[in-house]
């Protein structure tokens, strides 16, 4: 398979879990907010989303392995960065929040954070490497 067709089944898988990620968090908070399923049922229905978040890490573990170095080392490097700066922001918020009238910053959030990091500094790191197309 060349690397133009697995970036294709990256996207199309990336793109097809996070679609049903989203659906499955707005679902959750529709049944959070009902007033007539059980907390059984509410409680299933916030874990299907996690499915989807291990389905995500497993399917971007797979493609990161199946590239060769170079890009398997820009597509590594954009993951760290994202990691840093989530860690860095959730760490930072955690003891103003528990020890200053900081708001609450909720975990759910975490996440995206990773991921608006991770396209930033792909985004970056591409450019930098002069790298056309998209990894």
């Amino acid at each position: 398979m060349t690397t133009q067709q697995k970036i294709k089944n990256y996207r199309q898988s990336m793109l097809f879990l996070s679609a049903g990620y989203v659906i499955g968090v707005m679902a959750a908070a529709v049944a959070g907010h009902s007033k007539t399923l059980s907390p059984l049922t509410i409680y299933i229905a916030a874990i299907i989303p996690t499915l989807f978040i291990f389905a995500i890490l497993w399917v971007q573990w797979k493609f990161v392995k199946s590239l060769d170095e170079y890009l398997r080392a820009i597509h590594t490097e954009a993951m760290i960065i994202g990691s840093m700066i989530s860690i860095a922001v959730a760490g930072s918020w955690g003891l103003p929040e528990m020890l200053a009238d900081v708001p609450h910053l909720p975990v759910f959030y975490v996440m995206p954070l990773y991921y608006l990091a991770f396209a930033v500094s792909i985004t970056v790191l591409k450019k930098r490497a002069k790298i056309t197309g998209c990894i």
